[in-house]
């Protein structure tokens, strides 16, 4: 039965991804976002060039896994679009089943279930498998290496221990936000019974795995560090809106004069001192500064522009149907006015619209109601490591945005908020059953497994 179970799960996840890519198929564009044109221009500098280059400078923001990945998709020439977009929906496909395992490993095999029925039909997960982005693979990689240290928790073998480690380093190539989870499986492993004994070897392998490309980044670009993403982030968005706030300005112009001094930086530096490592660094210190100058400010917008992590998602799915237009500066809208000036600027009098949307974010209203619930039902019951490293990994994810974060930030955690709505669900069910036949029914859906 539960076979059977899974085996539809598994069908239904591959029917909404394919029909979405059907609906996308003749016109590509709707499978591309700005960050798209990047990834392809870094594959084409990886197989003309076997340099990873963009706008003729060494590439230290991005790193080497997705573009490595379109570069396969291109041996199918003039369709390669459709076959990565084919590849990533066999591995979110393959992400549910991921899903499945780790409720199991965590609960037991029929909360697997109803959490790879949320996955399934997760609205996020499903656009970012036919998006030329590097959102699905790196869920799959983060989820894998959970599941590994869950493995690990459950029967303290090394092997998994081993492997976690070996696919955490790996996935900082597709997303270097990898690199926060390598450090939350370090804390998780550091706090348990002889935990430097298994911290040390997780961190050593980690270090290892990304260490190449660190080399080659001092080696090529002057930059000392895995990826400039997180400093060069702050300089684009968060420096900008607390100047803003600070000074009373709009935040586009805020950002225009940072861009500007960095353009006056840049012509005061000799040829041979314009390096990528030499702008970055420049960039972080300046985006440091105003930070450190007005850290209470910097707190109240990182954290108020994190939040929109929680939106339904469904609106990438609407822009893929061609049903609305996305890159409208809704984002800055909804940091600056708020959430319902946010929906009315991104829908622009085509409320009706929104109608669409409804049943998505119904969906995701019970998710959460479930992941609330899980998280009190927890409070009484003990949690285990699995569980500790759930909840880190959930509130880091969520939180390491700030004024950048959309909806899609959500897609490597979705899999695991499908997990604690899961455990949710079990609580209500267990609840359900003591009050309907008026004794205490102790399910073994709501315990997690000694760990």
């Amino acid at each position: 039965m539960k076979t059977r179970s899974l085996k539809i799960i598994l069908i239904v996840a591959a029917g909404l991804r394919l029909a979405l890519l059907a609906a996308a198929w003749n016109s590509p564009g709707r499978m591309t976002t700005p960050d798209s044109a990047d990834y392809v221009e870094l594959a084409n500098s990886l197989s003309g060039s076997a340099t990873f280059q963009r706008d003729q400078q060494p590439e230290i923001f991005r790193t080497p896994g997705y573009p490595v990945f379109m570069v396969f998709a291109s041996v199918f020439g003039r369709h390669w679009l459709h076959a990565a977009a084919f590849g990533q929906i066999l591995v979110d496909v393959t992400l549910v089943y991921l899903t499945y395992l780790l409720g199991s490993v965590i609960y037991n095999s029929r909360t697997g279930l109803i959490a790879a029925g949320f996955q399934a039909i997760a609205a996020v997960s499903i656009v970012s498998s036919v998006r030329i982005l590097s959102d699905s693979i790196f869920a799959f990689m983060l989820v894998l290496a959970v599941l590994m240290l869950a493995f690990h928790f459950r029967t303290n073998k090394l092997w998994p221990l081993m492997s976690a480690a070996c696919i955490a380093g790996l996935s900082c190539y597709l997303r270097p936000v990898g690199l926060m989870f390598c450090g939350v499986g370090g804390v998780a492993l550091l706090f348990r019974k002889r935990g430097l004994a298994k911290a040390a070897p997780f961190a050593a392998i980690v270090v290892a795995v990304v260490a190449p490309w660190v080399v080659r980044n001092m080696w090529v670009a002057d930059y000392t560090g895995f990826s400039s993403f997180a400093s060069d982030s702050m300089f684009a968005y968060s420096a900008p809106a607390v100047l803003a706030q600070e000074k009373a300005l709009d935040q586009i112009d805020a950002a225009s004069q940072m861009a500007l001094a960095e353009r006056a930086y840049l012509y005061s530096l000799r040829p041979n001192e314009c390096t990528a490592g030499r702008m970055a660094s420049y960039r972080r210190r300046e985006a440091l500064k105003v930070i450190a100058d007005h850290p209470a400010t910097y707190a109240k917008i990182h954290f108020r522009g994190a939040m929109a992590v929680w939106l339904p998602g469904i609106t990438d799915v609407m822009e893929t149907l061609d049903l609305t237009i996305g890159q409208k500066g809704t984002l800055r809208v909804l940091n600056e006015e708020g959430l319902m000036a946010g929906v009315r600027h991104y829908f622009a009098g085509k409320a009706w619209l929104g109608l669409l949307c409804l049943p998505a974010v119904v969906i995701l209203a019970i998710k959460y109601i479930l992941v609330i619930t899980c998280a009190i039902g927890r409070l009484r019951l003990p949690m285990g490591w699995s569980g500790w490293l759930l909840l880190l990994t959930i509130l880091s994810f969520a939180l390491v945005g700030g004024p950048a974060t959309t909806p899609r930030f959500r897609t490597p955690i979705e899999p695991l908020l499908s997990i604690v709505a899961s455990g949710g669900m079990a609580l209500v069910l267990e609840w359900l059953a003591r009050t309907g036949h008026g004794h205490k029914v102790v399910s073994e859906q709501s315990h997690p497994p000694a760990d």
